[in-house]
């Protein structure tokens, strides 16, 4: 009787055990997005509740169907060496799988970063010297949109520092609606000027890329939320700038301006008249 009712114990401890979360910890919300080569693999907000950024991959690949990732332990730690079918190196050079955190490049490997709820984490493929564009809208009134981008640059010592260089050689995409845009390539400032007949008031989207000759991403793509809201007001409109101003418009201001010099003109000749008039009769 004591053996089956330790041996029943043990059952239910066990079927107990399956129910708990491999990765438990609290539950936290994250947004992760997975930049392939030549696209966006995964971007989804995600519920998880691992400690690191390694716990969280790992559990991320157990609960979506959609991605299979490849987790490598190597003797610096674990690191992302494939998803779904892109795999390190595939360019024969230094190219692989980087991670950021809010934006950043992580300080330290998979294993040390933590993750904290509302973080924003994005897995992206392409070499150490890939660039990470920033667009500067403050002249988007004028079709003006610069990108640039912090790098990191290392001396014959490799010792890393910074430095911000513009994003040249790139095409931008400039949507028009969901699904139509026009094409733009940023020039050695790394800017582009959008013709005033794409500078449509309303919100634009925008994407960026670039590739070398062996097809390589250079850049990291944007958000599918990245672009601007493009107003148009009189004080966008450049003093030379007869865009907005129809034929039928022009050809209707020129005479309203003569009648108006007109119409003052003989106001004043028929002031003085009726003054000089008091004055001597």
């Amino acid at each position: 009787m004591k053996k089956t009712l330790v041996s029943l114990l043990t059952v239910i401890l066990l079927l107990g055990s399956l129910t708990i979360p491999v990765f438990a910890g609290e539950d936290k919300k994250i947004t992760l997005r997975i930049e392939g080569n030549k696209g966006t693999l995964f971007d989804s907000e995600c519920k998880v509740s691992g400690k690191t950024v390694t716990d969280v991959l790992k559990e991320i690949d157990t609960l979506e169907e959609s991605i299979s990732l490849s987790i490598t332990e190597s003797q610096y730690g674990n690191y992302l060496a494939g998803v779904n079918d892109e795999k390190e190196k595939a360019f024969g050079g230094t190219d692989g799988w980087q991670f950021l955190i809010n934006g950043e490049m992580a300080a330290m490997g998979m294993d040390y970063t933590e993750v904290k709820n509302g973080d924003s984490i994005v897995l992206c493929y392409g070499d150490y010297t890939i660039q990470r564009p920033v667009a500067d809208y403050t002249d988007i009134a004028n079709g003006v949109i610069k990108f640039t981008s912090t790098d990191t640059i290392y001396d014959e010592n490799w010792n890393a520092s910074t430095v911000v260089n513009p994003v040249s050689g790139a095409l931008v995409k400039w949507y028009m609606n969901d699904k139509d845009f026009v094409s733009y390539t940023t020039d050695d400032k790394g800017e582009i000027r959008i013709k005033d007949e794409d500078l449509a008031a309303g919100f634009h989207r925008l994407q960026i890329e670039k590739y070398n000759e062996a097809g390589l991403t250079e850049v990291l793509r944007f958000a599918k939320t990245e672009g601007v809201k493009v107003n148009k007001t009189q004080s966008q409109i450049p003093e030379n700038d007869d865009t907005f101003v129809g034929a039928g418009d022009k050809a209707f201001a020129i005479p309203v301006a003569v009648l108006v010099l007109a119409v003052c003109g003989g106001a004043i000749v028929f002031i003085k008249k009726r003054a000089y008039e008091k004055k001597y009769f």
